[in-house]
């Protein structure tokens, strides 16, 4: 079976996942309910991911650089 990768913006996922919970019913099928777990599960696994990772600066990586490399790294060198 072939794996699929949609891209959406977070309010687009929002939204589906409220339609999904919009058209839940009591006695739905397990692939639906399936569907609707899955998505959600995935959605939250990667807000938080992103919420949780903190944005690397230039500086940052220069920084960090200079540290690795010692006394051999050459800040004004191009």
């Amino acid at each position: 079976m072939t794996d699929y990768i949609l891209k959406l913006k977070e309010e687009e996922c929002m939204g589906l996942i409220e339609l999904l919970e919009l058209f839940r019913k009591e006695d739905e099928d397990e692939t639906t309910v399936e569907l609707r777990h899955k998505i959600k599960t995935q959605f939250q696994t990667q807000f938080d991911e992103i919420k949780n990772t903190e944005p690397v600066t230039k500086e940052d990586v220069l920084k960090n650089a200079a540290t690795i490399m010692g006394p051999s790294f050459c800040e004004t060198c191009d």
